[in-house]
């Protein structure tokens, strides 16, 4: 009885993320530096907007490839958020299955309706996401930060797989190389990974499994070769303006506090959902091992990463790290702390736990779906009477047109500009529509 109302309580948690992530890619639309991709895919083309870019101010040229492509295809059809939107759920949902079917494999585990477990945990990282409209439905990040997560996940998966066929091959050669180019902090997330396969294992790693490390490894480096000695990231850093490192030091624990306490508390009733749900799932594979002592290794190496990581955003632009480079962190904590979490949860009644646990969850949900799609609603109604009115607008060159402020933008990633023509939003904005005359906000 209890396993069919938990599977009930399931499949009304995976519909009502259907219902709010497509009904949100529907009523998608562009901001900030997607204008200004938008024009230079326009004038220049796919390929030569990408190398452009590469050797002026981005050497991310795997993910600026496909900025250029997603953004030229949504100038010409009308409904490509929303296949963008189904595409992105099912690449996240399978990237989770890979790796459930990889641990089967490798440990002889058995995890229960697997395909609806990938998709509850896909919903689980949705709304564990600090800032859901930068990650999820920002086109300018999305190859940079979500698609690159998910090809990580892939790339674990197949890691973790006890084949060595060679389309397993090709596929760690190029998810690790997507890995490498896409982001200069994917090396953050990939150290942890190898050396978790390497725990993993339980032992020295067989022959099959040392030769795909180092195929992972010499394709990650290909890659990150390649992004940093592009001449675009070179410029961006110089843009940037930097912190002597005694002072970055310093600053760096003021926002690692900022994370802490002002935004992981936004995400903090999914983000303890999940890891409890997930945990009680591994808590009766015989490869969880209990050891007291790990819960408090993990917290410190979990406050030394956040710290190494946060240090590298303060040093080179002195502000704290945006909620779509955080989004891999919150991934990767919150699949490591499940299987830290498991052993404790080996006596309890799992399935009670589970059917708790989703129920705070739905109710999160129907709450979190009632505050911010009327929100997302009267955003996108005044965003497109912005637009109109810019369309329709014909000033002279040179002359300011003073709109009005969006209002808060739900779900999605806000277009808002400021009262600064000089400021980066505005100026991507007046490119990205071609407009002859300037733009600021009451």
């Amino acid at each position: 009885m209890k396993n069919r109302l938990l599977l009930i309580l399931i499949v009304i948690s995976c519909g009502l993320f259907l219902f709010e992530f497509i009904f949100t890619s529907a009523i998608h639309r562009h901001a900030a530096d997607d204008f200004f991709f938008m024009q230079s895919a326009a004038e220049n083309g796919i390929i030569n907007g990408t190398l452009f870019q590469y050797s002026d101010y981005n050497s991310r040229f795997i993910a600026v490839l496909l900025i250029h492509s997603l953004l030229y295809i949504t100038m010409s059809h009308e409904h490509f958020f929303l296949i963008l939107g189904v595409f992105l759920i099912a690449a996240m949902s399978t990237s989770i299955f890979l790796l459930l079917q990889s641990i089967e494999c490798r440990f002889k585990t058995n995890f229960r309706n697997m395909k609806l477990l990938a998709l509850l945990i896909c919903s689980f990282l949705f709304y564990s996401t600090i800032h859901i409209g930068e990650v999820w439905f920002w086109i300018t990040s999305i190859p940079t930060n979500l698609l690159n997560s998910i090809i990580i996940i892939t790339g674990a998966s197949l890691l973790l797989h006890r084949s060595r066929r060679w389309y397993v091959i090709v596929g760690i050669m190029l998810c690790f190389a997507y890995a490498g180019n896409a982001s200069e902090l994917s090396i953050a997330f990939i150290l942890p990974i190898l050396i978790l396969f390497l725990l993993a294992v339980k032992s020295a790693p067989c022959k099959a499994d040392r030769w795909k490390i180092t195929i992972s490894i010499l394709s990650f480096a290909i890659g990150f070769v390649y992004l940093i000695k592009g001449q675009g990231l070179s410029n961006r850093i110089d843009y940037a303006s930097s912190l002597p490192w005694e002072t970055a030091l310093l600053t760096t624990f003021k926002y690692c506090g900022i994370i802490l306490l002002k935004q992981t508390s936004l995400i903090i009733i999914p983000a303890i959902c999940g890891i409890l749900f997930i945990a009680a799932k591994l808590s009766d594979q015989i490869f969880i091992q209990y050891k007291k002592p790990r819960l408090y290794l993990f917290i410190l190496c979990w406050a030394i990463f956040l710290f190494m990581y946060q240090f590298e955003f303060t040093l080179h632009t002195s502000d704290v790290a945006p909620a779509r480079t955080l989004f891999p962190v919150m991934v990767l904590f919150i699949f490591s702390a499940s299987a830290i979490v498991a052993p404790y949860l080996k006596n309890i009644k799992k399935n009670t736990l589970q059917i708790v646990v989703i129920s705070i969850f739905i109710l999160f949900q129907i709450s979190h779906s009632l505050i911010y799609l009327p929100k997302t609603l009267q955003y996108v109604h005044q965003y497109d009477a912005r637009m109109q009115l810019l369309k329709n607008s014909d000033l002279p060159n040179n002359e300011v047109l003073k709109i009005d402020k969006l209002p808060h933008s739900g779900l999605l990633y806000s277009a808002e500009i400021t009262n600064d023509t000089s400021h980066f939003s505005n100026a991507h904005l007046k490119i990205g529509l071609q407009l002859n005359y300037q733009v600021v906000t009451e």
